[in-house]
């Protein structure tokens, strides 16, 4: 049996999917029990029982289903923080360098010094025999008398040079004393570190970490309704076939084409309303106008 209506006495539940079909007769909605809706309703099979929930004001010949539109959704990307932005505190060393320099090893200071005298030798003429003038009686001296005879016992009166002597002495020739002497430092050269920069800190900024993770969103909501699906009687081979040609122009893989809908057909069309956000599990017109097969 095609799948054009689905039979259902009271309630039928195909792929978790509840659907209930019927045909409106007189515009009255009942239950019923023939899926042979078509251009007159068959009365002699209709449950006399009304369900509550069927579409308002159907027209005579029109066959209804409540369908399930799936919830759409699409998969995107989106760029998550895996890791928030931080910051450390990084120690920059403190820089030197290596030089010399003259460094005090004894401190320069003062001393009282004694100062010796100083002393020369000189020559100096010292006296032996002072001079003297006196008078001296000379015996061999040949005197004059004033009537130039000689004359005896004659006293001269004579000068005696004084006598001297060189002699070397010491002297002295500065006298002692008492001295401030400076006593300069003392010096080494010595080879150290000399610091040029001292050590410091600073703030290296750490960046968030993003990572792209996949996510699917709802993009449109689910629903169930009634919808007005195609009778069985007007599934003919060639709408059928229709059906399969359409399905296969857009990519899906329907069953060969022999005038039926079996189930890789039907499998077809439901991944086709899955993704177009249709009503899911019957030929619906809203599906056939989405396909672009005629409804006639």
């Amino acid at each position: 049996m095609s799948k054009g209506l689905k039979i259902v006495t009271t309630a039928l539940f195909c792929a978790a999917i509840p659907t209930w079909v019927g045909c409106a007769c007189g515009g009255v909605g009942l239950k019923t029990a023939s899926y042979g809706c078509g251009s007159k309703c068959k009365t002699s099979a209709t449950v006399t029982t009304l369900h509550p929930g069927l579409p308002p004001n159907p027209h005579v010949g029109e066959c209804y289903a409540l369908t399930v539109t799936a919830p759409l959704f699409e998969t995107v990307s989106e760029r998550l923080c895996v890791k928030e932005a931080t910051e450390r505190i990084e120690i920059v060393p403190a820089q030197f360098e290596w030089v010399e320099e003259k460094v005090v090893v004894k401190e320069a200071s003062t001393q009282l010094v004694e100062v010796a005298a100083q002393f020369e030798m000189q020559e100096k003429t010292v006296s032996v025999n002072p001079g003297h003038t006196g008078w001296v009686k000379e015996s061999s001296a040949n005197c004059d008398s004033e009537n130039g005879k000689p004359a005896r016992d004659i006293f001269c009166l004579v000068s005696s040079p004084p006598t001297t002597k060189t002699v070397r002495t010491q002297v002295m020739v500065k006298p002692a004393s008492v001295e401030k002497v400076t006593i300069p430092a003392e010096y080494q050269t010595v080879r150290r570190q000399k610091l040029i920069c001292p050590a410091t800190t600073r703030k290296i900024a750490i960046p968030a970490e993003y990572e792209e993770v996949q996510k699917t969103i709802a993009t449109g909501p689910g629903k169930m309704e009634w919808q007005r699906v195609l009778c069985e009687i007007d599934v003919t081979t060639e709408k059928a076939n229709a059906v399969k040609n359409a399905l296969a122009a857009k990519g899906y893989k329907p069953g060969p084409l022999d005038g039926r809908l079996a189930e890789a057909d039907w499998t077809a069309l439901k991944s086709f309303q899955e993704k177009n956000g249709l009503g899911v599990g019957e030929l619906t017109y809203e599906t056939l106008n989405k396909l672009g097969v005629s409804q006639k």
